[in-house]
């Protein structure tokens, strides 16, 4: 009777911890909920007041959740999918484009960041990391623009000047990368690169 119970038992407690995997595997549909009606409601009544849809929360945590467990591919469609419920918010796209590289989609990551650039053109962020592959891209005049769009937002970012710095060199246009390099020691002087850079100028 006690190794029946017992069987029971683990038979149980193996049923219990397979229900949150089976669950979190499937999609909610919340299009129903409350929450979405009520929204929705109040979004019709045009108060002035800004509403987040519930499901760009949702979407959000399950992003973060694949984030933590390094489901970068998951992380970014749950991003997209929330973008589709809130796109005001230029982090949700840089953090959709991040975890497109992280998952080795570049190409989708860039397409993702023209599109954000079109509601975000000043977003530093956002220019930095597409005039990153646009440099990996060797598309040298094209990343400069982004990354002069980075110093004309942030001036204070040395990381900008420093690859201008590095794009007018292979340019071939030296005067131009001193002067970058220059600003970078100048904004962070305990950087190395800034000093290594300008001595090989």
């Amino acid at each position: 009777f006690q190794a029946v119970s017992l069987a029971g038992m683990l038979l149980f407690i193996s049923n219990c911890t397979t229900l949150p995997t089976e669950q979190s595997s499937r999609t909610i549909d919340l299009s129903g909920s409350y929450a979405v009606k009520t929204v929705e409601k109040l979004a019709k009544k045009q108060t002035g007041d800004t509403v987040r849809d519930p499901r760009a929360y949702y979407h959000y945590l399950m992003a973060s959740k694949a984030v933590r467990g390094h489901y970068f591919e998951k992380a970014a469609e749950s991003f997209s999918r929330m973008i589709q419920f809130d796109p005001s918010d230029s982090k949700i796209h840089y953090q959709l484009a991040i975890n497109l590289i992280r998952s080795g989609k570049v190409d989708a990551a860039y397409n993702v960041l023209e599109e954000a650039l079109r509601h975000f053109p000043d977003n530093p962020e956002l220019n930095m990391m597409i005039g990153d592959i646009l440099d990996g891209r060797k598309e040298y005049e094209r990343a400069l623009t982004h990354y002069q769009n980075v110093i004309r937002a942030q001036p204070s970012s040395a990381r900008a000047y420093l690859l201008l710095g590095s794009i007018y060199e292979l340019l071939k246009q030296y005067h131009l990368a001193m002067d970058m390099y220059k600003k970078t020691i100048q904004l962070e002087p305990v950087n190395p690169f800034g000093y290594h850079f300008l001595a090989r100028i």
